[in-house]
């Protein structure tokens, strides 16, 4: 016998956030009513949160609810998490130490800084594909003289994504270290905007005896939610990772988030309605206390928001809700485009890509789960594309771009 999927996503709701007293009831009586675990395990790993789920029923000391053979590809695949994380983590320090020697500054950003400023307890809990930086164009040479001392490091081409660069580093461990030139622009609002709110808040961290910059918690928070809502446009297969990283940064750095000075550079920076959408969502999933005392401060000094924000949050809880899964990378810009020079630019990518098939790899638009050594099998979740939830999804998200585009043009 199966269960339905909001059984196995209220379940993983739960595990995103932190466990404290007043969670652990909860989860018990969660994880109770779970019958089919291997379409527990299979959804998990649809959503990239299958060590951070496992960890959190072992946590509340309810492992032995999953059967043994399941139980034991969890933990495999907690096991494969942390040493991959560890290893990305060590390989890249030891090239940002020849770095910071020399007086070269990098800034990490993304998921790795979550694990070094341990917002996540264990390093096994967060899963990420490649190591993040942000560093100067004027510091190539260096960074490449870096990576040549620190080992079997290969430079591969430049990536041009619109308005921003990215160069990739590969070592024959499969560890990837993208180093951004830049940021991508919001909302008419240059990067250099953004990398100066960085680089001005930035913290050393001591992870393991190696020192690194990475973003202040606020910063750390605000490129979680932009990471899952703008980068992914809001792909159903990340969306559970940035508000478990929403959850993990609102629970442990509680009472002292300066959230005033928060929505006054998201102001700035026209990305207030993004990340509110971002914690909304997290809250309705996993009803995490300090994230309400977060929003209750943020509408407090933004009276009215919900107007834009409520109806966007409304649809997307619908569509994580699906068993299957949507990649809205190419929906956003059919839908949601706002100038003829973006549109010029999307239609000429599309036929670079048509012409030069191996020059890049859009994203996956079937939605199956992706097998890991054999962890992870059965991919059953398929793309339905006239769904009517997935409709109304692309409907509030043309209203929510256009009214945030009206905001920019007043």
């Amino acid at each position: 016998m199966g269960n339905s999927v909001d059984t196995y996503l209220e379940l993983i709701g739960l595990c995103l956030a932190p466990l404290d007293e007043s969670r652990a009831p909860l989860i018990e009586n969660s994880a109770r009513k779970i019958e089919d675990w291997e379409g527990m395990l299979r959804l998990c790993g649809a959503r990239y949160v299958s060590p951070l789920v496992f960890s959190r029923i072992r946590e509340a000391n309810l492992e032995h609810l999953i059967p043994g053979e399941v139980r034991s590809r969890f933990h495999r695949l907690y096991l494969m998490t942390a040493i991959f994380n560890a290893l990305r983590l060590n390989q890249s320090l030891t090239v940002n130490s020849i770095l910071r020697d020399r007086g070269i500054k990098t800034l990490y950003l993304k998921g790795t800084t979550m694990v070094m400023a341990r917002d996540y307890a264990d390093p096994g809990h967060r899963m990420f594909a490649d190591v993040d930086w942000l560093a100067s164009k004027q510091d190539i040479e260096e960074l490449r003289r870096a990576f040549s001392e620190a080992g079997d490091w290969r430079e591969l081409p430049i990536h041009v994504m619109q308005e921003w660069e990215v160069t990739p580093w590969v070592n024959r461990w499969g560890t990837m270290v993208e180093v951004h030139w830049n940021l991508k622009p919001h909302n008419g609002v240059p990067s250099t905007v953004s990398e100066g709110r960085l680089w001005s808040h930035a913290q050393e961290a001591d992870y393991r005896g190696k020192k690194a910059w990475i973003p202040c918690m606020e910063d750390r928070l605000i490129q979680a939610a932009i990471h899952g809502t703008v980068h992914h446009t809001f792909d159903t297969s990340y969306l559970f990772i940035t508000m478990s990283d929403i959850a993990h940064l609102a629970g442990r750095r509680a009472g002292s988030f300066d959230w005033r000075r928060t929505v006054e550079e998201l102001r700035v920076e026209r990305m207030l309605e993004h990340v509110v959408v971002a914690m909304e969502l997290a809250w309705e999933l996993t009803r995490y206390k300090p994230l309400a005392e977060g929003l209750e401060v943020i509408k407090a000094e933004a009276p009215g928001l919900e107007v834009v924000t409520a109806p966007m949050v409304k649809a997307l809880l619908r569509m994580v809700r699906k068993p299957w899964l949507f990649h809205s990378f190419y929906e956003r810009r059919l839908f949601a485009k706002k100038s003829f020079q973006e549109w010029t630019r999307y239609i000429f990518n599309g036929f670079n890509r048509r012409l030069f098939p191996g020059s890049a790899k859009p994203p996956s638009s079937t939605g199956e789960v992706v097998e890991v050594e054999g962890v992870i099998s059965k991919a059953q979740y398929k793309r339905k594309m006239w769904d009517a939830d997935f409709l109304n999804y692309l409907l509030e998200l043309y209203r929510f771009d256009r009214q945030i585009n009206y905001k920019i043009n007043l």
